[in-house]
């Protein structure tokens, strides 16, 4: 899944400068004419003057911003099973079907399932970026997918960062427990070919459809493993994940990673039930914000019409959940 870079790729981040830089009224359709050109400014400014909703956004910019979400996070990159539908009930199978030879005319044995139903829940993901409005007066066209990739960036960090800590337990109708909160973890010795025999023995998913994510320091440390006669012991493996014993290794920067060392996680994609979708955008010029990435009480306020700045907010929504015991296992303090 790729993020379009054509004019209605970054409809959504441009739609968002109009409502920034001129409000509504006519003025909307004025700016965005002169700037994208008749034929894309109209369509701009019809959806700038809406309340910018995925719902009046209109589907291409909503579904292009959140393919463009999900093609950075873990979750899409493991490209395991399809989405399941948010808020719908459906059935997850802990343990699947299965045929059978027979004999002509003989009967067939019945498939014994495990079936269980589930709903996942559509949580909130949000993320705030604040951006001067003679920033984007002034932005070239060629730096928007920048701003766009940004407000995205912030979105996959919030998934990759809850679905990959073990301190994760979850919070109901708030976050998703993490993959790895409670999986088998060993931890790194002096010796890595134990240290991944381990970590595959703990693992109980389906070893050929796994994934093994971590960070890239971690994968650099992985890469430079080198055997008694100097070979590197993971010749397929660096910064920018490739494979590790012909298990695709997945890189991002929030996987955790702490003064021990980092995390390599084992996962088996197949198993977890996930969803992103249903973005919604919001451009304020004229109110103040709570200036602390943590806000809980009074802190130092700041208002966006004085200082002539634009505030973003971008909600999605997300849900996830591991239906298959021992899928995932975890190696820590790889240094």
């Amino acid at each position: 899944m790729s993020t379009p870079t054509n004019i209605r790729g970054r409809d959504f981040v441009r739609i968002g400068i109009a409502k920034a830089l001129v409000g509504g009224g006519k003025g909307v359709e004025i700016f965005a004419n002169a700037r994208y050109g008749a034929v894309d400014g109209a369509r701009i400014a019809k959806a700038a003057v809406a309340a910018l909703t995925s719902s009046d956004v209109g589907t291409e910019p909503a579904r292009t911003f959140i393919a463009g979400v999900v093609e950075k996070a873990v979750l899409g990159l493991m490209r395991g099973r399809p989405m399941t539908p948010l808020n719908t009930r459906v059935r997850g199978l802990s343990q699947g079907a299965r045929g059978h030879f027979i004999l002509e005319a003989a009967p067939i044995p019945l498939s014994k399932q495990s079936v269980d139903g589930f709903v996942l829940s559509p949580l909130k993901v949000a993320a705030l970026v604040v951006t001067t409005k003679e920033a984007l007066s002034s932005l070239d066209p060629l730096a928007e997918s920048g701003l766009q990739q940004d407000l995205q960036n912030a979105c996959r960090a919030a998934l990759d960062v809850a679905f990959l800590d073990p301190s994760n337990s979850g919070t109901p109708n708030l976050i998703p427990a993490s993959v790895t909160h409670g999986a088998p973890t060993i931890v790194a010795t002096s010796d890595p070919v134990a240290d991944l025999k381990a970590l595959i023995a703990a693992f109980k998913g389906d070893i050929s459809a796994a994934v093994a994510v971590t960070d890239a320091e971690t994968a650099v440390a992985l890469a430079m493993v080198q055997t008694a006669t100097g070979a590197f012991l993971h010749p397929d493996c660096g910064a920018r994940g490739g494979s590790l014993v012909g298990i695709p290794l997945l890189v991002t920067a929030d996987s955790p990673r702490d003064s021990t060392g980092g995390q390599l996680a084992l996962i088996d994609p197949t198993g977890i039930a996930w969803n992103v979708d249903d973005v919604q955008l919001d451009v304020a010029t004229a109110t103040s914000l709570d200036m602390s990435d943590s806000p809980s009480g009074p802190s130092e306020q700041v208002s966006l019409f004085q200082t002539n700045s634009a505030a973003w907010r971008v909600i999605i929504h997300a849900n996830w959940e591991n239906q298959r015991t021992g899928g995932v296992a975890v190696l820590t303090g790889i240094v």
